[in-house]
């Protein structure tokens, strides 16, 4: 039988306010998921900002543990404030931004180690409005701007996770990441030790994620 979700979340801060509307649909051998996004941000010194994005995917299980799919992505900013000059805001904030990819996921579970590689390849097309030195104090700077630009080039958005079941109680995980948008690039590197309250049977399968996420992670993004 099919499943299907709607969920709504909103969330509120002091420097973003992002609302999320997702639906998804998953089967035993396949799935697909499209969510749309809303944000009106804010902060000190800096102007008032919002965005909206949006992305959608299908996906394909291959054989036990191995899925395949497809993405895309689209995401607009008001105003461009990647920059870190007085007043601007310094984080990821394009006009345009569109992504295409191929997304993979392999998840194998032994009795007390588990392991899964998530990976994804595309392209990705880029675009930045030009933006004044000083946004707030625009006569400090008359007429100075950074330049807008616009790129197309391959995206990557790969991950792994590594865990193991140390005890009844206690549970050891490694993980790192890897992605990259135009000139931008991260990777992370990390490990957590769980504690948990119950006794975790022997067959528990800790591999929870409902809907892949293969859309990656924003560099210096507001959440």
């Amino acid at each position: 039988m099919p499943a299907c979700a709607i969920r709504v979340r909103a969330l509120s801060g002091a420097e973003s306010c992002p609302t999320q509307v997702q639906f998804s649909r998953s089967e035993r051998t396949n799935g697909q998921y499209i969510n749309a996004g809303y944000s009106f941000i804010q902060g000190t010194n800096i102007p008032d900002n919002w965005n909206v994005s949006a992305s959608a995917g299908t996906y394909w299980k291959v054989v036990k543990g191995l899925t395949l799919g497809m993405n895309v992505a689209a995401m607009h900013y008001n105003r461009n404030l990647s920059f870190f000059s007085l007043g601007q805001g310094g984080y990821f904030s394009p006009q345009k931004y569109y992504l295409a990819s191929v997304p993979m996921s392999w998840f194998s579970r032994h009795h007390r180690f588990e392991y899964e590689l998530r990976a994804a390849l595309g392209v990705q097309y880029l675009s930045n409005d030009s933006s004044p030195f000083f946004p707030n104090q625009p006569l400090l700077s008359p007429g100075s701007f950074y330049q807008g630009s616009t790129n197309t080039g391959a995206n990557y958005n790969a991950s792994v996770r590594i865990g193991y079941r140390v005890a009844p109680h206690w549970y050891f995980e490694a993980f790192g990441t890897a992605n990259n948008v135009k000139n931008f690039a991260t990777q992370t590197i990390g490990f957590r030790l769980k504690y948990m309250l119950h006794r975790l049977p022997a067959n528990t399968d800790l591999h929870v994620n409902a809907i892949p996420d293969w859309r990656g992670k924003q560099p210096l993004s507001v959440e």
